[in-house]
């Protein structure tokens, strides 16, 4: 299955969930942005850094995002 993560601004590196449901992107506005693997639909933004975001990581349980 081939989905597209349309975001609307520039990308910078992902992260997907151990059961496969989720994937997690980062961008160079700071901000992390969760999505449905399955759909290619944003779930969730999460705003906070001051600078660019170029890594995460996904717990192996999936409850927590590491940036």
């Amino acid at each position: 299955m081939i989905r597209t993560l349309t975001a609307g601004r520039s990308l910078w590196g992902c992260a997907v969930s151990t059961d496969g449901s989720f994937i997690v992107t980062t961008a160079y506005d700071g901000s992390l942005h969760v999505w449905d693997a399955r759909t290619a639909t944003e779930r969730l933004q999460l705003h906070g850094h001051v600078g660019w975001v170029r890594r995460c990581a996904i717990s192996p349980d999936g409850s927590f995002i590491v940036s």
